[in-house]
């Protein structure tokens, strides 16, 4: 079966159903991501097609894929009776696929029982003969259903996670991991802005000439070009986007290659930056912990700066006034014929700055994705860089920002040193980009 890499396959998904109703479902399991099922019906009373979306991670496209492929047949199986009770069939075949197929090792963030009460909620939303249409599929049905609700709110269990005592002080700073040591460090920044999908096309170009071997390891500063949108590899666009108001507003939707939820990018209030690792950096620790050690720096670089900056599971970088940014994380296998040993891409974006009036119009947040935060909606969980530096007396623009967080990486990391754009992108960027990406 050939796999279709997951930014092309959520996005074909969107449009690529025959069945003449749509109905959703979501959970989200605490302490980890939303998961959303959507299933297709046709004349019948049973679901033709199950599709799964969400902002859970992967560890492989390939390994997502299958996950994925297993997951959704096992949901079409276990509604193929429509007199049987939809909970216990789903759990009957779902949870069993799940420790089968090792699927725990391919999905971050999302636990089975969250599958189970989702796509349950997605076939009790359909009343017979009254069928929802593909645009009210996005709102999730079936919340107040007894029978999802008897079932155990799925939770993810967390890594131990060291952080500030609520004193108000801030911990001492720790030494980094002795895993950075491995390797010395690159620091680089775009010699010039690119366009949201030229950046997208990129960070998966030279993260997979990090794992061939053509690139040392390094942490690319990024310049954006454009306002954009950014999905994770696995969310579904029409259950995240307000498209119409997105593109008034001049956002050009764009999908990464990396799990994780939505990012809303304006230029002038975004800091992104990648880190591409030698896959040894992150050998023998689980998904969530390897996110912590990327996050290691950061932190430090953070605190260093005055903000009581922590790594929350699954991805966040947050204080105790809010959530400042996110990060994602890609494994890149090396290329047959090739002598490098694989990369691990972790890239995260930072909230310099928000206008949370805008960021309600453009995108879609379901009470379900808010479960657990114990806030009303995304807005309030942000607490952008801008205002946590001046609280702190450390007033700074975005750029003077990004610049400082350069610097403290040149500080902070083993061996770190400057290289010049021209060693990474070669001649041009666009050269670099295409010629690259097209021989992958």
């Amino acid at each position: 079966m050939t796999m279709v890499p997951a930014s092309r396959r959520m996005a074909c998904a969107e449009t690529c159903t025959s069945a003449a109703s749509v109905t959703r479902g979501e959970c989200k399991t605490l302490g980890g991501k939303l998961v959303g099922v959507s299933l297709g019906w046709g004349n019948d009373i049973r679901p033709e097609s199950a599709r799964i979306d969400g902002d859970f991670f992967a560890t492989t496209d390939d390994a997502a894929s299958r996950a994925l492929c297993v997951l959704q047949d096992a949901i079409v199986t276990a509604l193929a009776d429509p007199h049987a009770d939809a909970v216990e069939a789903l759990q009957a075949r779902v949870l069993p696929a799940w420790r089968e197929s090792a699927i725990g090792q391919a999905l971050v963030g999302v636990a089975p029982e969250a599958v189970v009460i989702a796509a349950a909620r997605a076939y009790l939303a359909m009343t017979p003969g009254e069928a929802m249409t593909s645009d009210d599929a996005m709102t999730p049905g079936g919340e107040t259903t007894d029978s999802v609700q008897l079932l155990p709110q799925p939770q993810l269990g967390q890594p131990c996670n060291p952080r500030d005592d609520h004193t108000g002080r801030m911990a001492a700073p720790t030494p980094l991991h002795s895993r950075w040591q491995e390797s010395p460090w690159g620091v680089v920044t775009d010699p010039e802005p690119l366009a949201p999908q030229r950046q997208m096309d990129l960070d998966a170009t030279l993260a997979q000439r990090v794992a061939d071997g053509e690139l040392p390891p390094f942490v690319r500063f990024w310049r954006w070009g454009g306002k954009a949108i950014v999905l994770g590899a696995y969310q579904s666009e029409q259950a995240q986007v307000n498209v119409q108001a997105a593109q008034c507003e001049g956002f050009h939707i764009v999908r990464r290659c990396t799990g994780g939820g939505t990012m809303v990018v304006e230029p002038a209030d975004t800091i992104t930056y990648s880190l591409y690792a030698p896959l040894s950096f992150v050998r023998g620790l689980d998904p969530l912990h390897a996110y912590a050690l990327c996050d290691e720096w950061l932190v430090r670089a953070l605190r260093d700066l005055g903000v009581h900056a922590s790594h929350e599971p699954v991805n966040d970088i947050a204080s105790p006034a809010g959530k400042i940014g996110g990060g994602a994380s890609r494994r890149f296998l090396a290329r047959s014929g090739t002598v490098g040993g694989g990369c691990f891409l972790h890239h995260v974006t930072l909230a310099y700055d928000m206008d949370a009036a805008m960021m309600m119009r453009v995108l879609r947040v379901s009470a379900e994705k808010l479960r657990g935060k114990h806030v009303t909606s995304a807005a309030k969980r942000v607490d952008p860089l801008r205002h946590q530096l001046a609280a702190v007396g450390n007033p700074m623009t975005c750029a003077e920002a990004t610049e400082a967080l350069r610097e403290r990486a040149l500080a902070l990391l083993p061996g770190a040193h400057v290289i010049a754009a021209h060693q990474i992108y070669g001649f041009t960027i666009e050269e670099n980009v295409c010629t690259k990406h097209d021989r992958a």
